[in-house]
């Protein structure tokens, strides 16, 4: 047995949705901007701002894309390690 073993197991959640709903919220501010200038509250003269909902549109895509995989891959290992280990959270849907 070995003696660096937790006491109880790591328990791992298999859903990314609240680390993806975090990334979206966090994104979707940024995107706002693109919004209020077809609203007309800004103008293309703003440009700087447009090509930063840009930017802030593909972080988000990235990130997003990020936290699934780390999520797959950290699901990986709790589901290879004994359940003395990890053990991963069953969906309470």
């Amino acid at each position: 047995m070995n003696d660096n073993a937790p006491e109880t197991p790591i328990v791992v959640n298999p859903s990314s949705i609240p680390e993806v709903a975090t990334v979206i919220l966090r994104y979707a501010a940024a995107l706002l901007s693109g919004w209020l200038i077809r609203r007309g509250v800004m103008t293309e003269t703003d440009l700087p701002v447009i090509q930063g909902a840009v930017m802030a549109a593909a972080a988000a895509g990235f990130a997003i894309y990020g936290t699934i995989s780390k999520k797959r891959k950290l699901v990986t290992v709790a589901n290879a390690a004994p359940d003395s280990v990890a053990v991963v959270a069953k969906p309470t849907a």
